[in-house]
């Protein structure tokens, strides 16, 4: 089932990208559109469907790697303000119990 659904999507996307190269390129609008680009992708029906399978295969790809990223980067923003917030947290309480704080040494990186 979930095969026919993955054909019939490929299908309807193929028609719908081509009837809006018709509709950009031969001012050709709206249903008449999506005519023109059902009877072009009838001709190659499964070398066209087969080129948007890799193309979908390539974006789900590059989608996963950018959200991988994302994460990363996410998680060391917030992995790097929680190591900020211990130092706060550790220099109020310090400065709580009138310990000294070594200032020199916060200077230096």
């Amino acid at each position: 089932m979930s095969v026919i659904l993955m054909l019939l999507f490929l299908y309807l996307s193929r028609v719908c990208q081509l009837a809006s190269v018709v509709n950009v390129l031969e001012n050709i609008y709206g249903f008449n559109a999506l005519k023109k680009g059902k009877d072009l992708a009838n001709e190659k029906k499964l070398v066209g469907m087969g080129i948007a399978f890799v193309l979908y295969r390539f974006l789900a790809l590059i989608w996963r790697v950018m959200m991988g990223i994302l994460c990363g980067v996410i998680f060391l923003v917030l992995l790097l303000v929680f190591i900020v917030t211990q130092t706060v947290v550790y220099l109020v309480c310090k400065s709580y119990h009138w310990e000294a704080i070594d200032k020199v040494g916060l200077l230096t990186f």
